[in-house]
């Protein structure tokens, strides 16, 4: 059977091997967009610029379906 949600065991998988990766330093920082459906999932872990530190960031209300394809479409 499938369906058009995200499995959320799946996505907390991804959470935690993301933030293994980070935290044994493999990456300074990473990002993850996934859509299915009509969710979208967003995550952000670690630094962005390692020599300033800055955190990561992003936040579901950030990616808007819209905004996302809009940014998706080829350049001319």
């Amino acid at each position: 059977m499938t369906t058009n949600k995200l499995n959320k065991a799946r996505v907390a998988d991804l959470h935690m091997t993301m933030t293994d990766h980070v935290e044994r330093g493999d990456i300074p920082g990473i990002v993850a967009l996934i859509g299915r459906g009509d969710e979208i999932y967003v995550d952000a872990i670690g630094v962005k610029n390692v020599g300033a530190k800055s955190q990561c960031t992003a936040t579901r209300s950030s990616v808007s379906p819209q905004s996302l394809s809009r940014s998706l479409r080829p350049q001319p």
